[in-house]
């Protein structure tokens, strides 16, 4: 299975890594869709192009995920997925890996076949987002750099910390 890997900054500090392993057998469409975020991102006549590199965290529910991804906006309300020019959304490939451990990835959607560029990672099981959400991989290093997102100081779910991916790549 291909691995990718996000160097997370907390405020300015030196990276940290986390390396995700990807269920390319399982969901091909979405696992190539967040690897291809990892490198070369989504391109788009109006919008132009971007990767997950140099973006945030924007979304640090402690308990239950971090959610990132968001190329265009940074704040969680917009997003594009990578897969091909100028198309914005992928649909749900499948519910088949589910979130049943801390670490788990999946897409963060705005809504029912809506997967953009937006991922989170779950801090606990979260049985409630199975058949809502499509899994696709599941952090194999750096659980640690998770719990030190988890815990900087947020305000209605948004760090006043900047957690920042600042570099990333497939492994």
């Amino acid at each position: 299975r291909p691995r990718a890997f996000l160097d997370v900054s907390i405020g300015g500090a030196k990276p940290e890594r986390i390396v995700v392993e990807l269920a390319k057998d399982i969901v091909p469409q979405t696992t190539s869709n967040f690897l291809k975020m990892c490198t070369d991102g989504f391109k788009s006549a109006a919008l132009g192009s971007g990767s997950y590199k140099n973006t945030r965290f924007h979304n640090v529910t402690k308990g239950v995920y971090l959610v990132g991804g968001d190329v265009l906006k940074g704040d969680g309300t917009g997003g594009h997925a990578a897969l091909e020019e100028n198309q914005r959304y992928f649909d749900d490939e499948n519910y088949a890996l589910q979130f049943t451990e801390e670490g788990v990835l999946g897409m963060a959607n705005a809504g029912i076949n809506k997967n953009a560029s937006q991922f989170f990672i779950s801090l606990a099981p979260l049985p409630h987002l199975n058949g809502r959400n499509v899994a696709f991989g599941k952090v194999v290093e750096g659980k640690n750099v998770l719990k030190s997102i988890e815990s900087v100081y947020c305000v209605k779910h948004k760090p006043l910390t900047e957690v920042e991916i600042v570099d990333c790549g497939v492994l």
